[in-house]
């Protein structure tokens, strides 16, 4: 999958859900000491020195 700017592999479960995607630990946490950092107040995860736009669905 393609995070932003990040390629990321993993085994993916698609769920009937209508939000277009929903990150589980699995893809945050990484591997190989590559753990997302959540920042709400920049609107980013940081992965792999990487900054992906944090969008959030139903927020005004």
């Amino acid at each position: 999958m393609t995070l932003g700017p990040v390629e990321v592999t993993k085994e993916a479960v698609v769920a009937d859900i209508e939000d277009q995607v929903l990150l589980g630990l699995d893809v945050l946490s990484g591997g190989n000491g590559e753990q997302a950092d959540i920042f709400h107040s920049k609107n980013v995860i940081s992965l792999r020195g990487r900054e992906i736009p944090l969008v959030q669905e139903g927020k005004g």
